[in-house]
């Protein structure tokens, strides 16, 4: 019962016909609704111009490392690292050191605009002092790589120098940035389904383990069936308490003011996307892999991609192992308890007056185990729909049949259907049929389509960028992508100048 609170809490802290006769033979006009569920489309990003910009002369740059939404100058320190230096006896194979230098930077999370100005103060003390030490005067040649939130901070800070006409201020000359949600990120807007859904998830879980301890404490022939059923209720209480005191503790620190600038439609993003950048910029966006929701916990609570050595943040399978094992312990012991209401309802001792509580509480504590099992079953489904990963795609096709009416010589009347491309094809009447006229059937097709994202935020988002260069990370969560082997990829096209000569950072 522990671990299951546990796998649910970390799931909670990353956080939800037909056709009928018309004797008659008027028109109508049903609509049958059909649903198909798992839909993937492909996420295909919008073609923009390269980077064409050439590298700024100079022999050393400094890279800004930015953090997002509850981050801190550690979330890059792995890349930041090595990007800058690497001693002789620990070598990164295939990743070069370049002639940059790298500082973390962090930032005020009140709103979107007062981040960017708070950025912009940051790069003028600490910024500036680092670029005195490092001989560095064009401060143009300098730019930043963020990470989600960090993104779009760090574009209002390109739009701060934009709005007082102090371009030749800015500290930077371009901007890369990983998982941002330029477009808006949905899981914001749906805020009102993050606690419902561990409510839901909590109660589901709890339901059949509490149930089978009442069930095997306590004594039901003697002390009877309702002192059972009130115990089971310990749980649903249990799950209240957590979702009402100790979930919104362990995500207060992720419930930033800042939160509600970026949220799909919110004016603070709708003006920053208003504003065109005239600097170089890349775009990465994650897709990672079903289970999605799993993935993404274990990189953001079990273990963190700083926690793994440089670039090797791949691993997040564990938690979709366990979860996979806790449903399937579920479902033995689903069956397990089903068995056990059978076999007493089969007994033939003791009477059934007595066997009844116990009976009646068996079948109470499978049926619990089995709304555990369904859970774990939908919760991916549930997930995407909490990040606003799913959508409904609604399809139309119109169906003309024909139908005639025609009376026996037993004066029965009968009707003769069949399907017709258009209603004139269907005849008024003729010399076999005494009345004929077509019925047409609108068909609506509803798939569920699950679009690309990173656990996060959609892949449509982080691309979003205007006249950025996008790059996707196949398979990356949206932690992992601060330092898996994706990270390094993208990192080495970067330097190497083949997302835009602008960024090209020769080899120490």
């Amino acid at each position: 019962m522990k671990n299951t609170l546990t796998i649910l809490l970390l799931f909670a802290a990353g956080l939800i016909f037909g056709q009928t006769a018309n004797p008659a033979c008027t028109f109508n006009n049903p609509t049958p609704i059909k649903t198909t569920k798992g839909v993937n489309p492909t996420f295909t990003p919008p073609v923009n111009p390269p980077n064409t910009r050439p590298k700024p002369p100079g022999d050393k740059r400094i890279i800004y490392w930015i953090h997002g939404l509850g981050g801190s100058v550690d979330s890059w320190v792995r890349p930041a690292e090595v990007t800058a230096y690497q001693s002789p006896g620990n070598k990164i194979p295939g990743y070069p050191p370049r002639k940059v230098e790298s500082l973390n930077l962090t930032y005020s999370q009140f709103t979107l605009t007062g981040a960017g100005y708070n950025l912009h103060t940051k790069l003028v003390t600490a910024g500036d002092a680092f670029c005195a030490a490092n001989k560095i005067t064009d401060k143009s040649t300098n730019f930043i790589i963020s990470h989600s939130q960090g993104g779009l901070v760090s574009r209002a800070a390109d739009k701060y120098y934009a709005d007082q006409g102090i371009e030749e201020e800015r500290r930077f000359g371009g901007i890369v940035t990983f998982g941002s949600p330029h477009l808006g990120a949905r899981i914001l807007n749906n805020q009102d389904l993050h606690a419902p859904m561990i409510n839901e998830g909590c109660e589901a879980l709890a339901d059949g383990p509490v149930r089978a301890k009442v069930y095997a404490t306590t004594l039901i022939p003697f002390f009877g069936y309702p002192i059972a059923e009130s115990l089971s209720g310990i749980g649903d209480k249990i799950c209240n308490f957590l979702t009402q005191a100790i979930l919104p503790t362990m995500i207060e620190g992720q419930q930033q003011p800042i939160t509600s600038d970026y949220k799909v439609g919110a004016p603070a993003l709708e003006e920053l996307n208003g504003y065109e950048s005239t600097l170089p910029r890349v775009a990465c966006f994650g897709e990672e892999k079903d289970p999605v929701a799993w993935r993404q916990m274990y990189s953001f609570h079990v273990k963190k991609p700083v926690e793994f050595p440089v670039f090797e943040a791949n691993q997040d399978d564990l938690l979709v192992d366990k979860v996979g094992d806790l449903r399937d312990h579920y479902y033995s012991k689903y069956l397990k308890w089903k068995g056990i209401a059978i076999a007493l309802l089969a007994a033939k001792l003791p009477p059934f007056v007595v066997r009844l509580p116990a009976i009646v509480f068996a079948r109470k504590v499978y049926k619990g185990y089995h709304r555990g099992y369904t859970w774990l079953t939908d919760a991916n489904e549930k997930y995407m729909s909490v990040i606003g990963a799913t959508t409904q795609k609604t399809t139309t096709q119109t169906i003309t049949e024909c139908q005639c009416q025609t009376t026996d010589y037993e004066g029965k009347v009968t009707y003769s259907t069949w399907y017709a491309n258009d209603p004139s094809e269907c005849p008024v009447s003729s010399s076999t049929y005494e009345s004929c006229g077509p019925i047409t059937t609108t068909l609506v097709n509803t798939q569920t389509v699950t679009l690309p994202n990173d656990g996060a935020v959609l892949a449509e988002s982080a691309a979003g960028f205007s006249g950025a260069v996008q790059v996707k990370m196949k398979d990356s969560n949206h932690q992992q992508m601060r330092n898996d082997s994706n990270t390094k990829d993208v990192l080495i096209r970067l330097f190497d100048g083949k997302l835009g000569d602008y960024f090209k950072a020769d080899v120490q």
